[in-house]
Formats: C-alpha cells, structure tokens, sequence
C-alpha cells in the first residue's frame, strides 16, 4: 500500500518549522539542485517534501563593516551579483560564480550547499578561513563546530539552516583543483589575513571537508615569508601527493597577496 504524498511551500520560517516537526520523514528543498537528481535516482525518499522557496526569511544580505550575513535561501547568482559581497566579500563572488552551471547558480542556494553535502562545497574552506558562523532555527555553530562532526552533516532531523556569516578579512584567496565534471573543489586552499592581522590556512578536501593548517599558520602569525614555510611532517609523510597539490595551490594564491 503507497503511503500519500506530499508537497507544501510554507511562507514564514515559522510555518516551515512546524511543518517539519508534524512531517515524519520531511525533507527540504530549497533550489533542488542536489536533492532532485537524487529523487529521481531513487537514493533518496521522501514521501513529504517541504520547499523553502517562498520563506522571504531566508533571503538577506547584510554587513556591518566587520561581518557579513547571508541568508540560507540565497542563491549563488544572488551572491555573485550583489554589491555588498563585491565591496566587501569578492572572495565569495568569486566563488559564487564559478559553481556548477548557469541554472544551478540561477536555482542553488548558500543554505543548500551547507545542508547537502558540505565537504564537497567551494564555500567550506572560505567559510572556516574566514571565523564562520552558522544560524540554524534551532542553535548557532561555528563552522569549526559543524565541521567536527564526522556525519553526513551535524545538523538535526529538524533544523533549517537561516543564516551564515562571515567576518570581512583584510585580505584573502582561494584556489582549487576542481573535477572536470562537477567543477567542484577535489582539493582547495584557503589564506586570508583577518582584521586582526592573525592568519588562517585551510585545506579542503572533498571527502574529509576542510582543516586548518596551523603550523603554517602560526609561521605566517610570528612573520615568516611563504617562501619560508615549512610544511607539516606528518601531512608531507603520510599524504605527499595532497601536499604537493596544495604547495601549488598557496603559490597561486599568494600571487595576489599584499607586499607587507
């Protein structure tokens, strides 16, 4: 006997909420960009679907000079278009307007990529590098604290993403290597210098999302020169060819660092 189906587009974060928590085995959509093919594949069920879509909630850009704050429903277009994240952010346009496809920047959302598969996500390493933070209807996390769990994604059976944040650095990259197909980082590197002055270096790896370098990091903070680092033994001797690859990932993307 087929259990019934169902398909609802609440308008307030508030209806959503309680149409999930009512909802045995709901699942969110939002662009549909992952969730869709996996639909039709058939890995994935759902007998209810919630679409966030039309919760006006989930969509703002905001900054405040020293953190910008990005709703869960905008779209990467939405990113790579706005003047606030070009003044103040470009990492992120950058970033925003090289994922995927025209209709999947037009259709995916920053909420979703952070729900879906976040390992796999360009944002990741940014998001970390740069202090993140994550408001979800149900906590804040830092993205140290997300990244820690080892599952699919730490977020809970019934907790909807609303918003990210990211503090505006001093001066920041990003670069990968990218599958050909996907265009999504195999493996990718993040430097930025916070307002702060202090430094962050993240590796991102699609299967074990990103880390912080921190011996590089503490390098750069006691005022070495890139040419000077000295990279971690235990990174070099048990994964050689990653560290190859992000050797040639900090030379392209110290090629646009400030002369200080």
């Amino acid at each position: 006997m087929s259990r019934e189906r169902s398909f609802q587009s609440p308008k307030s974060l508030a209806d959503a909420r309680s149409l999930l928590e009512r909802a045995e085995g709901a699942v969110l959509v939002a662009g549909g960009q992952w969730l869709v093919p996996f639909l039709k594949s058939g890995d994935v069920t759902a007998h209810h679907l919630i679409s966030l879509q039309q919760v006006a909630e989930l969509r703002r850009i905001d900054c405040d000079g020293e953190t910008a704050t990005i709703g869960a429903g905008e779209t990467h277009e939405a990113l790579a278009r706005s003047s606030i994240i070009t003044t103040k952010l470009p990492i992120l346009v950058r970033i925003a307007g090289q994922i995927g496809d025209p209709a999947t920047r037009h259709r995916g959302t920053l909420g979703g990529a952070f729900g879906s598969e976040p390992a796999r996500s360009d944002y990741a390493g940014v998001w970390m590098g740069l202090n993140g933070e994550m408001k979800t209807t149900h906590r804040a996390l830092s993205a140290e604290e997300f990244f820690s769990s080892q599952d699919h994604t730490p977020l809970h059976a019934n907790e909807i993403i609303v918003s990210l944040k990211f503090r505006v650095p001093k001066w920041a990259a990003y670069q990968k290597i990218p599958y050909p197909a996907a265009n999504h980082a195999e493996v990718g590197l993040f430097i930025g210098q916070l307002q702060n002055k202090s430094w962050r270096v993240i590796a991102l790896s699609d299967k074990n999302g990103p880390m912080r370098l921190n011996s590089l990091e503490a390098q750069l903070e006691a005022g070495a020169k890139p040419a000077q680092l000295t990279w971690p033994e235990e990174l070099v001797q048990t994964a050689p060819f990653f560290a190859s690859r992000l050797r040639a990932l900090m030379d392209r993307a110290l090629e646009g660092a400030p002369n200080e």
